[in-house]
């Protein structure tokens, strides 16, 4: 891999940029096209000090490709040049003396280009040929940043090693995003209904419990006590939130049953089903009765 690297390094910067080693050619048309920009301005700077009053703001500007000066309007009267742009109460003009320059100058950077492009075609038919060993290097260190990822997570989060079992054992969980989050302990085989006040912590314990199984499954360690217990499922499902939606014309409560029967008809006894508030958005009466029936289907 050190020849790709080797020869990438000749080519182009760390910025992506072609260096002016690339090739003779392209070195050499930068070193031209150097010179000849500082020999304008240089002509500019006479032009200047001789003509203070035509060019008090002293300014130069690239229009077109072409080095221009903001002048008086009334610059025929000492020099000759080409009227290039108007600019309010003055104009951009290119002095008779330095069209050819420009001219030239205009040249050298499409012959510039040219070369730039040639060495951009090199660069990518090297990498055609060499583009599997890129691509082998490239998912080596996905991997490695993966792995680097989930162990910067563990330290960030005081994470530990937990058990796989067929039941929740889990004590002071943490929900990794929630600050000064309060520590939650879970243990069951089956089911659970959590009641309380609102602001309880209720939503946000199905959230970290349906992240912790998520987290599990994708090999992380968890924000709790060390050796904790957790189940493998085949699928998460969850119904928390508001997912009213006007323009489907669906209400609270009719994107909730939704929601609900979608994972009703796609849950097995091996999936994680997390159903906040239950029932809401309609009568009381009728929230308990259908909570109560789709907690006995679930059984």
């Amino acid at each position: 891999f050190e020849h790709i690297l080797e020869f990438l390094s000749s080519k182009i910067d760390e910025r992506g940029f072609i260096l002016n080693s690339a090739s003779l050619k392209l070195e050499s048309l930068r070193n031209q096209i150097k010179e000849l920009e500082k020999t304008i301005k240089d002509l500019y700077s006479n032009l200047f000090s001789k003509y203070p009053n035509l060019f008090p703001d002293r300014i130069i500007k690239v229009i077109d490709g072409k080095y221009v000066a903001l002048a008086k309007p009334n610059y025929g009267q000492s020099i000759k040049a080409n009227l290039i742009e108007k600019a309010s109460f003055n104009v951009y003009i290119e002095p008779k003396n330095i069209a050819p320059l420009n001219s030239k100058l205009k040249k050298l950077i499409l012959k510039e280009e040219e070369e730039e492009e040639r060495i951009l075609k090199e660069i990518s038919t090297f990498l055609t040929k060499v583009g599997d060993k890129i691509w082998q290097v490239f998912k080596i260190l996905e991997t490695l940043d993966f792995y680097m990822a989930k162990g910067l997570f563990a330290l960030l989060t005081n994470s530990n090693f937990q058990k796989l079992s067929n039941k929740w054992d889990v004590k002071k969980a943490r929900h990794p995003l929630i600050e000064r989050a309060v520590p939650i302990d879970l243990k069951l085989e089956k089911g659970l209904i959590i009641t309380g006040p609102n602001t309880g912590g209720k939503t946000a314990a199905l959230k970290t419990f349906g992240l912790f199984v998520l987290l599990n499954q994708l090999g992380y360690l968890l924000p709790a006590q060390e050796d904790s217990e957790i189940p493998i499922y085949d699928n998460v499902f969850a119904d928390i939130g508001d997912k009213q939606d006007i323009l489907a014309n669906l209400s609270t409560f009719s994107s909730h049953i939704k929601n609900i029967s979608n994972i009703l008809k796609n849950a097995t006894d091996k999936s994680l089903v997390l159903i906040d508030e239950l029932g809401t958005g309609t009568d009381p009466i009728e929230g308990a009765a259908l909570g109560i029936a789709i907690k006995t289907f679930a059984d």
